[in-house]
């Protein structure tokens, strides 16, 4: 059995740097990549073994950027 598909997904991120916090999220759209076996040792009872692969999850540079140009608009 295999897979593929899109997952939205939201990063969110919390930085203290300094003794501020500062909250920031990434929200974006990431391919899923999946597959798996299922073996029925008993008609009611089955063992399955799954995997599943998201793209470009927690990019922490990206937020890094957000807080970056953030902070210069608060200024």
């Amino acid at each position: 059995m295999r897979a593929q598909g899109r997952l939205l997904i939201r990063a969110d991120y919390k930085d203290t740097t300094h003794g501020e916090i500062h909250k920031f999220h990434d929200l974006k759209v990431s391919s899923v990549f999946a597959g798996g076996l299922e073996y029925a040792i008993l008609p009611e009872l089955a063992l399955r073994l799954e995997y599943q692969w998201v793209a470009r999850v927690g990019n922490f540079g990206k937020a890094e950027k957000e807080k970056i140009r953030c902070l210069l608009w608060s200024k």
